[in-house]
């Protein structure tokens, strides 16, 4: 690090004095972050990613999701956002949620040598589902938090937290789906209870189909082997070998039927009593 030497007499100031003092407090703040997260971990969020939702629609599926405002850290260089909400219509269009960074020139002044130049940089971040136009750009869903990046760093295992997944529920279904990613873990946390006693005919099997398009990605294909529930026969007898539940690659949460006949019930949690005439499901998946 460069260091100024002040001395007495009327020591001349330079911009490039000025320079070195503002390079050196970035310098300094950037290696210290780097030193903390690890080298490669240069773009981060300052904390973890958090969102909320809101069913705007039921009957045509429309929700509307908030994602709360933060920091991102980029090169050591720390910009705040604020919230913004989005549909899931919107989401699904454009497939991501981007923090976008706008970089501008400001504070115009006058020089003595009679040019006008801006004499501010100001870097803003906003987020959007629209990246057409924008050079510079973050998936929002694919960057680390702070926490997390010390917590590898450090060998300690990171706690994570249940979040809400909006999703559009079929068959009657009702409840909370809730999700957490830990250590590399994926977890599909499902609570959900019907009442009706037979499948809606263009619907058999689907539990509900998650509105989120960000969380697709992270929750497609994973699944349970734990039985869910049963095919029976036209007198209710149990058939096959039960069934699993799995969420597709398109984001619908279905009861797929295992067995060679039968004709599959509302889900039930295992122990499943052949009798029972309410759909329950309360169980976990992972990836």
């Amino acid at each position: 690090m460069n260091k100024i030497i002040f001395s007495e007499g009327g020591q001349p100031l330079f911009l490039n004095d000025i320079k070195l003092l503002q390079d050196n407090s970035l310098s300094v703040f950037t290696s210290l972050l780097l030193g903390i997260v690890g080298r490669g971990n240069n773009v981060f969020l300052l904390h973890p990613y958090t969102f909320d939702t809101e069913i705007i629609d039921e009957d045509e599926g429309i929700v509307r999701l908030t994602v709360h405002g933060n920091s991102i850290v980029i090169n050591g260089e720390i910009i705040e956002f604020p919230s913004a909400s989005f549909l899931n219509t919107e989401v699904a269009e454009k497939g991501v949620v981007c923090v976008c960074i706008r970089r501008i020139q400001e504070d115009m002044r006058t020089f003595e040598d009679g040019q006008d130049k801006c004499c501010i940089e100001k870097a803003t971040a906003y987020l959007s589902c629209e990246t057409q136009g924008i050079s510079e750009f973050y998936d929002i869903t694919k960057l680390s938090s702070l926490i997390e990046l010390l917590s590898t760093r450090l060998g300690i295992p990171t706690v994570a937290v249940w979040a809400n997944v909006p999703v559009t529920f079929y068959n009657g279904y009702s409840g909370t789906v809730s999700y957490k990613i830990s250590d590399g873990l994926v977890q599909l946390k499902i609570e959900i209870s019907s009442s009706q006693q037979t499948w809606d005919a263009d619907n058999v099997g689907v539990l509900f189909k998650i509105s989120d398009y960000t969380l697709i990605d992270i929750l497609a294909n994973i699944r349970s082997e734990g039985l869910a529930a049963v095919p029976v026969d036209g007198e209710g007898n149990i058939m096959g070998y039960g069934s699993v539940v799995s969420v597709t690659p398109e984001g619908y949460c279905k009861i797929i039927n295992r067995s060679n006949g039968g004709t599959l019930v509302l889900g039930y949690i295992q122990p499943c009593p052949p009798n029972a005439t309410t759909g329950i499901i309360n169980i976990t998946l992972s990836k």
